[in-house]
């Protein structure tokens, strides 16, 4: 059997019919864990919370091996510390461990991506320094 490129998530064929939200054993598709644990997790929250308002955060995490600080936004704050924290950031991987020291709530994205241009912008960093973060 060759490999086969499944977009997640799926619909792949199986002899009992569709299965949908994962990749089937036999198909041997590549996909990142990353992007598996986030599907999950979104799987998880959308289906015992049918009818919730999905909030956008910005985030402030402070590094406690170089003193350094990471901002970031994301719509699961807590998933997100916990993939800084287990070294499947890129940026934060050899960082750890990872503190987090701010974080602000917003009902739309657009939103949570301004404040987070605003923190790395000159005028955030100096307010972030102003204010002890």
């Amino acid at each position: 059997m060759s490999r086969v490129r499944v977009p997640f998530p799926a619909l792949i064929p199986t002899k009992s019919g569709l299965f949908f939200g994962g990749v089937a054993k036999w198909s041997k598709a590549k996909v990142c864990k990353t992007f598996i644990r986030r599907f999950e997790s979104d799987r998880r929250l959308k289906s015992s919370h049918p009818f919730s308002l999905i909030m956008y955060y910005t985030y402030i995490l402070r590094s406690l091996k170089d003193h350094k600080r990471y901002i970031g936004s994301t719509d699961n704050l807590i998933r997100r510390v916990d993939e800084h924290n287990d070294g499947l950031v890129k940026s934060t991987k050899n960082r750890r461990p990872l503190v987090l020291i701010h974080s602000e709530e917003f009902h739309s994205k657009i939103e949570a991506l301004k404040q987070e241009k605003f923190f790395k912008s000159g005028y955030g960093r100096s307010f972030l320094k102003k204010n002890g973060k």
